[in-house]
């Protein structure tokens, strides 16, 4: 093998990033992940901030900054103003920045924002629906314009559990029981899939 492409490799098939810029973020280094078997990298970004992400992020121009782009983007174009902005923030600070105290159920099991841009998701999700809420139809897939919804938010559907009756619970371990997806019986039996994990749960 040529010697200046092996100094490339790190761990076997993985191409050294290090030193590479992508947008505003400088890459410092390689960071093992054993968890989810994807392949992570410490990066730098211009205004001082210093996080992990993925390589398929930088790679397709997902993840050019730690967020201070995007802000300054909103505030040119008044996005910050925008009813949806701050679902549309919340959802990128969850899937993106380690700093996020959820970003354990998100962007650290791989969940991205896959909507193109703010546009394509307000145009996607239309006006948000009154006392209503984003949620994925499927909990371990991407935020994308074929998995989003809008439900009653989380103070409603708290309420609504109660009436689920025990013979819906029953039909939901079956269901699961015989190979049926979550997402899958949350559309058969009508209720969210967040009810569905916590009946099979409990």
């Amino acid at each position: 093998m040529d010697k200046g492409k092996a100094k490339n490799k790190l761990y076997g098939c993985v191409v050294d990033k290090k030193g590479e810029i992508y947008g505003r973020l400088t890459v410092l280094g390689y960071s093992p992940s054993t968890k989810h078997q994807i392949t992570r990298w410490v990066v730098s970004c211009s205004c001082g901030t210093i996080f992990t992400t993925y390589g398929m992020s930088l790679s397709s121009g997902k993840t050019l900054s730690c967020g201070c782009l995007q802000k300054e983007k909103a505030t040119k174009h008044g996005y910050s103003k925008h009813p949806l902005y701050k679902t549309w923030a919340s959802i990128n600070y969850r899937c993106t920045n380690p700093k996020c105290a959820d970003y354990k159920n998100y962007g650290g099991r791989g969940i991205k924002n896959s909507f193109q841009s703010f546009e394509e998701f307000c145009r996607v999700m239309g006006p948000r629906p009154t006392n209503m809420t984003i949620e994925r139809k499927d909990v371990n897939g991407d935020y994308s314009p074929s998995n989003c919804v809008w439900i009653l938010n989380k103070k409603q559907a708290s309420n609504r559990r109660c009436c689920i009756s025990a013979e819906i619970k029953n039909l939901v371990k079956d269901l699961f029981n015989s190979g049926v997806s979550k997402s899958e019986i949350a559309r058969k039996l009508n209720i969210g899939t967040t009810s569905v994990c916590r009946i099979l749960k409990n």
